[in-house]
């Protein structure tokens, strides 16, 4: 049926997007992909109203993000910023609204969100408010340790916050 063919669909342009973004590096041809997969997801939501698919929505909206930061040479054009922290923005508020339950899963969720707008933040020149942000998914990550996205916050804001000597 439709459903099912628009549900894989988007599974598939956001695995390739993935693929793209993270093993490949062409941060273009990611973006690309990862933004169909955002429209068919939201077609999705919009046509069942079902909580899942926007947990789905809210992943794509991160990869979108990160694509404009994976590849980073010194900082952010204007234009990118505005765009990677708009996608940023709607995922950190989506997983600050489905994160009822305070699981430590959606609690990392958030807080992967949190690390991303410090990223964008900080690459796009607001480096003080990007510090903070970066500070706080760092400060989260130390207690939580068992939180399934430890790797990526050390290697991001650990790495930035190193940097900066505010760790």
């Amino acid at each position: 049926d439709d459903y099912s063919c628009v549900l894989y669909q988007s599974d598939a342009y956001h695995n390739w997007a993935f693929y793209y973004s993270n093993l490949k590096g062409e941060q273009p041809v990611a973006r690309k992909k990862c933004e169909k997969a955002l429209a068919l997801r939201r077609r999705l939501y919009d046509t069942t109203h079902n909580t899942s698919h926007l947990y789905e929505i809210a992943q794509s909206l991160l990869l979108l993000g990160a694509t404009y930061v994976n590849d980073i040479d010194g900082s952010l054009s204007e234009s990118d910023f505005q765009t990677a922290l708009q996608y940023a923005d709607e995922c950190l508020s989506l997983y600050e609204s489905l994160n009822t339950e305070h699981y430590l899963e959606q609690e990392t969720r958030v807080h992967q969100a949190v690390q991303l707008k410090g990223s964008i933040l900080y690459y796009g020149g607001r480096k003080e408010d990007g510090l903070a942000y970066l500070k706080k998914a760092w400060d989260w990550n130390l207690s939580h340790p068992g939180n399934s996205y430890a790797p990526h916050f050390i290697g991001v804001a650990g790495e930035i916050l190193k940097k900066e000597d505010w760790i």
